[in-house]
């Protein structure tokens, strides 16, 4: 059996509002990484070009890879679809599913749920299943999701598309930022507001919750699926600023909780265990380096030789070994 380099991943949850509980984090254990390595970073800083940025089409080439290689979509998935549910309050109050025997509302209210940053619609295909067997099959669903990445955004419309116009189901994706100039506009009140992995993107996080949190229904809920600290955030966090000349979405759990404390967004805090096999960026191969690129947020490619073996061996210092392969 080969051994395979693990790093473990911690997502959270959040759940934030006017009240407590309306703002959820799941926080997926971030990659987590055990030793810091930050020699020479400073003489290096002095010399060299920084890496190139990612481009749109790199982005989702290398998203798709680093997804491949993690857990952490699998361990969002099983919350979503399991935990979730107990936690929004218009949908237990919902008649049930199809076989639940319970009497069904004369005119139902559709339960509305707006997604941001769907990237290629895995994770919404999920929850758009879940909520569509739980609401009853009278009540109308109206999921509307978006990504302003173009190859993302198709991959997202091919997924969750066939299902509008079904069972009372109505999807849109749409190709528009959030909280921008130009973005998405709605005076809809949303049951469910969904930021998964994305908060990154935003520099003006507490404006951007502050804007979710005002379109929700009454006992709606934003939820957010983001990194803890540990693991890959602890590799940016000492290497970026030499591979890319700044810290930008460099952002934690811990970060969007000191944020929202000061702010006064009281939330629901949860963990989840995830991992990251970082086997392929340990060998060095094509793979593995996009995988590292995506964690680090540019080309790796475009480095020196000497800078890119730094940053593995300070990898190789955090990881965790699994002798089962699993």
């Amino acid at each position: 059996m080969r051994s395979e380099a693990i790093a473990q991943c911690s997502s959270t949850s959040l759940h934030v509002g006017p009240q407590r509980g309306s703002l959820l984090m799941v926080a997926p254990l971030a990659d987590i990484l055990d030793v810091g390595m930050q020699q020479g970073l400073e003489q290096q800083r002095a010399n060299t070009a920084f890496a190139s940025p990612l481009s749109t089409e790199m982005y989702a080439e290398f998203y798709a890879l680093r997804k491949r290689a993690s857990t952490m979509t699998a361990a969002a998935i099983k919350w979503l679809t399991t935990e979730l549910p107990a936690r929004l309050p218009a949908l237990s109050q919902d008649s049930g599913g199809a076989d639940s025997g319970s009497p069904v509302i004369a005119e139902p209210t559709p339960f509305r749920v707006l997604s941001i940053g769907s990237g290629s619609g895995e994770l919404d295909l999920e929850v758009l299943q879940m909520l569509r067997a739980r609401l009853s099959p009278r009540r109308p669903l109206i999921y509307q999701a978006l990504e302003p990445n173009p190859v993302h955004y198709n991959e997202c419309l091919h997924a969750l598309g066939p299902f509008s116009g079904h069972d009372a189901t109505t999807v849109e994706v749409l190709p528009l930022p959030f909280a921008a100039p130009g973005g998405f506009a709605s005076q809809e009140r949303y049951d469910l507001v969904l930021f998964i992995h994305v908060l990154y993107y935003f520099p003006k996080l507490i404006d951007c919750l502050a804007h979710a949190l005002g379109m929700l229904a009454p006992s709606g809920r934003v939820v957010i699926v983001h990194q803890t600290e540990v693991g890959i955030p602890e590799l940016q966090e000492a290497h970026m600023m030499d591979l890319r000349s700044n810290r930008e979405q460099i952002l934690t759990t811990a970060q969007v909780r000191s944020q929202m404390h000061e702010a006064g967004l009281r939330h629901d805090y949860e963990e989840v265990e995830a991992h990251l096999d970082v086997s392929e960026c340990l060998r060095g191969s094509e793979d593995g380096l996009k995988i590292l690129s995506f964690c680090m947020e540019c080309d790796l490619r475009s480095l020196d030789e000497a800078r890119r073996d730094g940053l593995l061996a300070s990898l190789r210092a955090r990881v965790q070994l699994s002798p089962t392969g699993a």
